[in-house]
């Protein structure tokens, strides 16, 4: 331990891992009392202990509470000693945060060992199955979790994120989250439009030749969008998905800020990318190469033009759009401020001012 680098002042961050006897959590204990370093000074914790409890420490005051904690990480099973000095700290103010690990507690245990804990925090992380039959407490307004199995209210959350949604989310659920970061994993088609109008922040993930949720999941009001492969799967394909070309998609008229991280090609990206009329920053994949191509990306992608052939070009169809990113699945032989001219040169009103072709592997 290399206490004495920290001086006596600085706030800590401390990773506790043990397996060890009641005596050497004891002695590892006074050591951070002698060094000037109580629990008063821990910022952050990550603890992964088992659950030896050292009881001459109880009635030591000079260990402190954890008044200045403000991330607090549960690696392993139930650490006793801490939760009992978390719960008995007579101020949780600066709690900000709590993650929970896979395996550890599920969350009724958590409510139930640590209640002042989940009083007073202002964000969630479970890396287990979000199974919800208690409400969340008010102060909680950022939710990750892996899953959602069963519907559960969130009247109070502004920030939610699920890894693997397997029910549909309802607005009456989360009327008042903003950014929502999501994958569903549902097997049954939807036909019911469903408007979540408090959003302004949507990140949706979704096997790469399937998205359908964007026939069903409206957003009227979110101004940033990105389209993403799953966390756990960059390639998840569903082989029952109908076509992208032949979905019918929602608009969302006021993104401004639209990511699409997902390998479609010329023709698919044809049919999504005019649902979001009012874009000016743009990254979109582009899985043509060669300056022969150019023209043809120009026309499809970026003009109200129908055809290739057709000499009427009757304007940029993203008035708006002042940056660009391609990504390329391939080597793209094409100049960034060649084709940026070609396109300010075709509509000399266009507000773009910058491209830029990046090179990434799909897998």
């Amino acid at each position: 331990m290399q206490l004495r680098r920290c001086g006596p002042v600085l706030p800590l961050t401390v990773f506790w891992v043990t397996v060890a006897t009641e005596h050497h959590i004891s002695r590892l204990l006074w050591l951070f009392i002698e060094e000037n370093a109580p629990l008063d000074r821990w910022e952050a914790l990550t603890v992964k202990a088992q659950g030896v409890f050292p009881a001459s420490m109880l009635t030591e005051n000079r260990l402190g509470e954890f008044a200045n904690l403000k991330v607090l990480a549960i690696a392993g099973t139930h650490p006793h000693f801490f939760f009992h000095h978390l719960e008995k700290t007579r101020d949780l103010g600066n709690l900000k945060e709590v993650s929970v690990g896979v395996d550890t507690l599920p969350y009724e245990k958590l409510v139930s060992a640590l209640p002042r804990v989940m009083g007073a925090t202002k964000s969630l992380t479970l890396n287990s199955s979000g199974d919800f039959t208690t409400s969340l407490p008010s102060n909680i307004m950022v939710l990750k979790c892996f899953t959602l199995f069963n519907r559960s209210p969130f009247p109070h959350l502004k920030e939610l994120s699920v890894i693997l949604c397997s029910i549909r989310l309802h607005p009456l659920d989360i009327p008042c989250v903003t950014h929502l970061e999501i994958y569903f994993n549902l097997s049954w088609n939807l036909d019911t439009v469903l408007e979540f109008p408090a959003l302004t922040s949507l990140v949706l993930e979704c096997a790469k030749n399937d998205l359908r949720p964007l026939t069903w999941f409206a957003a009227p009001n979110i101004t940033f969008f990105k389209l993403k492969l799953p966390a756990f799967s960059n390639s998840l394909s569903h082989p029952g998905a109908p076509p992208i070309t032949q979905l019918n998609f929602l608009t969302y008229p006021r993104v401004a800020n639209l990511q699409i991280k997902i390998p479609l090609d010329l023709e698919e990206l044809c049919a999504l990318l005019p649902r979001f009329p009012a874009t000016s920053d743009m990254v979109i994949p582009l899985n043509t190469s060669g300056r022969e191509s150019m023209d043809t990306v120009l026309l499809d992608l970026l003009t109200e033009c129908n055809s290739v052939e057709s000499k009427q070009e009757s304007a940029i169809r993203y008035p708006e759009l002042t940056n660009l990113v391609l990504i390329s699945s391939g080597e793209v032989d094409v100049h960034e401020a060649d084709w940026k001219d070609r396109l300010r040169h075709r509509f000399p009103d266009s507000k773009l001012h910058n491209l830029t072709i990046r090179l990434s592997r799909w897998e």
